[in-house]
């Protein structure tokens, strides 16, 4: 079975051959972008042709404004001086790259795919409700079916374990369901 990348690639030059070059093919980041330009290159063999545009979401977006966008430096140093002013608990900066690579690129997603950041960002207070497991047991066949399987020991729960173990560099999960508390502040802030 073909990979969807590969069936859309098949598709367009299959019947499109000819006006590839009037496409602009927009995926959400620019690895797919990558495997996708593979795929037509592929099939396309050794005809001569023009590619399509292929971009990313966020290369998509910043083309229609005039200004530049942020470095990742100064993003990172911004939302460290946020998160400052919000919680005291990471108090120097290489503590918290880690965190703010996550956090820009989840800011990031929740920008480009218009998310209700308020919403999205709830409470970890909520935790049971949100590792419940809402699915019948006529969904998880219709699951079994389509997947062809469901993990063997499926529980909601396991996603949530990595919080009581304390991380290599000492972070601990109470860190964490601080960091989570202050998501939504730090993100309207951030902004």
């Amino acid at each position: 079975m073909k990979e969807f990348l590969q069936q859309v690639a098949h598709a367009y030059c299959a019947n499109e051959s000819k006006y590839l070059i009037d496409y602009c093919f927009i995926f959400p980041n620019k690895r797919s972008g990558t495997f996708f330009t593979h795929f037509i290159e592929e099939e396309m063999g050794m005809q001569t042709f023009i590619l399509p545009v292929i971009t990313s979401m966020s290369d998509f977006v910043d083309s229609f404004s005039s200004l530049l966008p942020a470095s990742r430096y100064e993003q990172l140093f911004t939302l460290y001086n946020c998160y400052s002013k919000l919680s005291q608990d990471i108090t120097d900066f290489d503590r918290f790259l880690f965190w703010g690579e996550m956090l820009l690129n989840d800011f990031n997603d929740v920008d480009s795919y218009l998310v209700d950041p308020e919403q999205l960002f709830v409470n970890v207070k909520r935790l049971k409700e949100i590792s419940a497991n809402y699915l019948t047991p006529e969904q998880i066949e219709i699951i079994k079916r389509y997947w062809g399987e469901i993990p063997p020991n499926y529980n909601p729960d396991v996603f949530w374990r990595h919080l009581d173990k304390e991380t290599s560099d000492g972070q601990t999960s109470e860190q964490f369901r601080k960091l989570w508390e202050v998501l939504y502040p730090l993100y309207t802030d951030f902004i």
